[in-house]
Order: structure tokens, then sequence, then C-alpha cells
């Protein structure tokens, strides 16, 4: 007889830690992200009625990990945006100049 193994809610976050430290390669919140939805979807799935694979996903009780702010790159529309403030700014200070 083969014994299963069940995975537990301590397995998945114990994965995810791994994979954010780099254990498996490159250090990545967004791999650990990626696995735990993959994960998520699978225990889900087999979760379902009329499927006896598992009573409950393990990973509904995890939290993801977090991902850190970083600065915006600029968007075209804001670059525009910018653009156009300037050449305004640019063309009061000559019609000042100017006396109109």
């Amino acid at each position: 007889m083969v014994r299963q193994r069940r995975v537990t809610k301590h397995d998945i976050a114990t994965l995810s830690n791994d994979i954010v430290a780099g254990k498996f390669g490159k250090p990545s919140v967004s791999n650990a992200r990626h696995m735990r939805k993959a994960a998520s979807g699978l225990f889900n799935w087999a979760a379902e009625a009329g499927r006896d694979h598992v009573t409950a996903s393990p990973c509904g009780q995890t939290k993801t990990p977090a991902l850190s702010r970083r600065a915006r790159n600029p968007t075209t529309v804001d670059l525009n945006r910018d653009d156009y403030e300037e050449r305004s700014k640019q063309s009061a200070t000559i019609t000042r100049q100017s006396g109109r």
C-alpha cells in the first residue's frame, strides 16, 4: 500500500519563502506569487464538487508575498502633458515680455 502525503499550508508557505530567498535560482517575489497562483488553481480544481482528490485547498490560508513598490516609468501621456505644460509656460513668458 502506498502512503499518501498531504500538502499543507506550511508546505506552500515554505516553498514560497524558498523561491523568494533564491533557493531555486534567482530570488523572485514575482515567481513566488506565480507559484502560489498555479498551486491555488490546482487545489481549487481538485476540491470542486464531484472530485474527491482533496477536501480543501491549502493555499487559501496562506498569504501571497508582497511586491515591493518601485518608481513608475513615465508614460507617453505623462511626457506629452509635461511637454504641453512646459510649452504653456514658455508661451506665457513670451507674451508677458512682448507686452500683449
